[in-house]
C-alpha cells in the first residue's frame, strides 16, 4: 500500500569524518563484531558500499553500529541521514520479522524528523514524512483505522513541499499514495473516501501526460481507473 520513496543517500555523501573514502569494503559476509572497533572512516566506507550493493541487512547492522558507536560525534544532518538509512533498510529487509521491522523503521524515521524540518531541510523532511506515512499504512501494531489516518495526515503535509509545479514526480507519487490510503480507509463515509481515492489517482495522471519520468506511476493509474470503471 503506497510507494516508498527511496532516498539517494549515495549522492549525498554520508560522511562520519573528514577522512576521504578509501576503497569499498566487502559487506557480503558482514561480521558486526569484527568491525565494531574500526574507525569512523572505515564504517563510512562499509555503509556506503552496503548502500551501493542494496544490501539491506548490512545497512541495518552498520547504521545501528554507527549510531551506537559514533552517534554523538555526528553532525545533526549526518545523524538524521543514518537514522533514515536504517529505517529504509529495515522497511525493505524481508529477512526480518515484518511487525518488528516496521515498528523499528517508524522509530528511526521519527528520530530523523527530530532533526529534519520543512524550513531547514525541506526535501529530506518531505521524503522522510512520505516514507513514514507508507510505514504507517503497512503497520501491523495499533488500530488499522488510526494507522491509515496517520498515513493520510503525513502525506497531506508533504504537499507543503512537493507541489505539482516544483516537484511533479514526487507530487504524483504523493497523489498515488493518498489514493491508495483513501482506498483502504476504514472510517468515514465510504462514498466520500472512494471519491477522494479516485480524485488523487486522477490528479497523478495529469503529471504523467507530460513528465515521462512518472510513466510507471501513470501505468498504475491507468490500470486502476480501468478497474474502477
Amino acid at each position: 500500500m503506497g510507494e516508498h520513496w527511496r532516498n539517494d543517500w549515495l549522492s549525498q555523501g554520508i560522511r562520519f569524518s573528514s577522512v576521504p573514502l578509501s576503497n569499498h569494503a566487502n559487506t557480503s559476509a558482514l561480521d558486526v563484531e569484527a568491525i565494531s572497533e574500526v574507525s569512523p572512516s572505515e564504517i563510512e566506507v562499509r555503509l556506503n558500499q552496503a548502500l551501493e550493493d542494496d544490501d539491506w541487512s548490512a545497512q541495518v547492522e552498520i547504521s545501528r553500529l554507527s549510531l551506537n558507536k559514533f552517534g554523538e560525534q555526528l553532525t545533526d544532518r549526518a545523524l538524521a541521514h543514518v537514522h533514515n538509512i536504517c529505517a529504509d533498510a529495515l522497511f525493505n529487509d524481508e529477512s526480518r520479522d515484518l511487525r518488528t521491522r516496521i515498528e523499528d523503521a517508524i522509530n528511526h524515521y521519527k528520530e530523523a524528523l527530530k532533526i529534519y524540518s520543512p524550513q531547514e531541510y525541506p526535501e529530506e523532511w518531505a521524503d522522510c514524512m512520505t516514507n513514514l506515512s507508507v510505514a504507517y499504512s503497512r503497520r501491523i501494531d495499533g488500530r488499522p483505522e488510526e494507522n491509515i489516518d496517520v498515513s493520510i495526515q503525513l502525506l497531506e503535509r508533504t504537499r507543503e513541499i512537493y507541489t505539482r509545479e516544483s516537484h511533479p514526480r514526487k507530487w504524483a507519487i504523493g497523489e498515488m499514495n493518498l489514493g491508495s490510503s483513501y482506498g483502504h480507509r476504514l472510517v468515514g463515509d465510504r462514498a466520500t473516501n472512494e471519491e477522494a481515492e479516485l480524485s488523487h489517482y486522477c490528479a497523478a495522471e495529469t503529471v504523467v501526460r507530460f513528465d515521462t519520468q512518472t510513466r510507471n506511476v501513470g501505468d498504475a493509474t491507468v490500470k486502476y481507473r480501468r478497474k474502477l470503471y
